[in-house]
């Protein structure tokens, strides 16, 4: 008989909140058996997460009362939790027809703990998604079956999009969203979403412009196998992240997650040793001013590319937490964070470019993009024949951009920005001749202290040959003489 015990989530149709289910039995697990006897698997429509113990369910049951009475079924411990801040959870008591009355979410938890210590581990954990014929006999939101005494209602950290679905109202066939109560769930499918929330998910409180605050939320998305030991790192290593981010007012929603992770190196270092299958993060942004927060944007956003970044080189985790951190970029950080998310989400050369250009600009010109970002920009955005990076053609390219930084350094970025417009190569070719001819002048110029670089007629030559050999070529040496023109390139020894 194996001793492995799987439970799977019951495939809501929702994948934050099915990922919030698989993430709280991997809590539960974790506080019960050792790391290494625990797996996050994905599945078709859901997760399976593997426990070796002959006695995982009564384990995991035992696991569950301890959170709901020590946890959350405290009410100053579940106010702690992001989503929960404000007064509607405030303890208040009231007469109405003579009974006294205690709403609030933390009742309905510890009573549910004391419920979890007699249940039956094995009718417990049978939640798999199974549709009844007669809709009215389910619950809508996770599928499983009504029970006047046991249900609970879909709560703010669970699901944003756990809401009753906008009815078409009286008279129009247009839909409308004329009542936005929320739906309820079964009180397990609850309880393991706020935990699977406050044990992995990584909250940043920001100040907002005007009035109070706003709460991003990174909920993980894992895809593929992740191990126990991983989960259990992963959970630790979140813990050290300080909620509190006042650099952050103004950034833009998708910024956050690069931020995040250039600010926090640990979190990138540990995906890579444990080869982690972190797809992204569901990021969820509140807005709370005088009361409880309300939703106001959520997106999934995918960091295959952002992580190889800040993994490519410390250069770039430093330029991003530059970016992020120092004063002098405080008019620009918005702009330039986001033109750089745009450019590794989207792959996106224009976006790219226009980053390094404008990192320039608001250094006044008197720092360059470092040769870590511009290699990265080159090999994983652009997608550029390695042989343009190396040998005798980078060496051509690299000269010409030297020449071009010169007018880079004089912040007259003008004469990148024609090259980098021109249509063909015969254009390219003029444009490139009227910067060559503006240098020698500059050269010639006793008043100019700094002098420009002057390649050689024979380099000007074999760069004409190189974007006269093929469109494609053309558009890759167009790309690169720009983009270096605005770099910092030092040759190793």
């Amino acid at each position: 008989m194996s001793n492995v015990t799987t439970f799977y989530t019951p495939g809501t149709g929702l994948p934050d909140f099915e990922m919030r289910i698989a993430l709280g039995l991997c809590a539960a697990a974790l506080n019960a058996v050792e790391p290494d006897k625990l797996s996050l698997e994905k599945t078709e429509g859901g997760y399976a997460i593997k426990v070796k113990h002959c006695n995982a369910k009564e384990l995991m049951r035992n696991a569950l009362s301890w959170f709901c009475l020590n946890s959350i079924g405290d009410y100053d411990k579940l106010n702690n939790i992001s989503g929960f801040y404000g007064a509607i959870l405030k303890p208040t008591f009231f007469k109405k027809s003579g009974k006294e009355r205690f709403p609030g979410y933390a009742k309905m938890f510890a009573r549910y703990g004391m419920y979890l210590q007699k249940a039956d581990p094995e009718k417990l954990f049978n939640i798999a998604y199974v549709r009844n014929k007669t809709i009215r006999t389910v619950f809508l939101s996770c599928g499983h079956e009504k029970n006047s005494d046991m249900k609970m209602t879909a709560i703010t950290p669970l699901s944003p999009e756990i809401g009753k679905v906008p009815l078409p109202s009286r008279g129009h066939t247009y839909r409308r969203a004329i009542n936005r109560d929320n739906l309820d769930v079964c009180p397990l499918c609850a309880t393991l979403a706020i935990l699977g929330s406050s044990t992995f998910q990584i909250h940043l409180i920001v100040p907002a412009k005007e009035k109070g605050r706003q709460i991003y939320s990174f909920l993980p998305h894992f895809s593929g196998t992740v191990s126990g030991n991983a989960l259990s790192e992963f959970c630790a290593s979140s813990r050290f992240i300080k909620q509190w981010q006042k650099e952050a007012m103004g950034l833009s929603m998708t910024s956050m997650g690069i931020v995040l992770l250039a600010s926090y190196p640990h979190i990138v270092k540990l995906l890579s040793e444990y080869n982690i299958p972190l797809q992204g993060f569901f990021v969820a942004v509140a807005e709370q001013k005088d009361q409880a927060p309300r939703y106001v944007g959520k997106f999934e956003q995918t960091i295959e590319l952002d992580t190889k970044y800040l993994m490519f080189s410390p250069y770039n985790r430093a330029l991003v937490s530059q970016i992020y951190k120092e004063s002098r970029f405080i008019n620009y950080r918005s702009e330039l964070l986001g033109l750089l998310v745009r450019s590794l989400q989207n792959q996106d050369e224009k976006s790219a470019l226009d980053f390094a250009r404008s990192y320039v600009g608001a250094t006044e010109s008197k720092a360059m993009l470092p040769w870590s970002s511009s290699e990265f920009f080159a090999k994983e955005v652009f997608d550029m024949d390695i042989s343009l990076l190396e040998g005798e053609k980078f060496k051509i390219i690299k000269e010409v951009a030297d020449m071009l930084q010169y007018f880079v350094r004089e912040r007259n970025f003008g004469y990148v920005d024609n090259l980098r417009k021109a249509r063909d190569a015969d254009e390219f070719a003029k444009l490139l001749l009227d910067v060559q001819r503006e240098a020698q002048s500059a050269m010639l110029d006793p008043k100019k202290q700094i002098k420009p670089f002057l390649p050689g007629q024979n380099t000007i030559q074999r760069l004409l040959q190189l974007i006269n050999e093929a469109e494609k070529q053309f558009k890759s040496v167009q790309t690169l003489v720009a983009l270096l023109a605005f770099t910092y390139y030092k040759k190793e020894a």
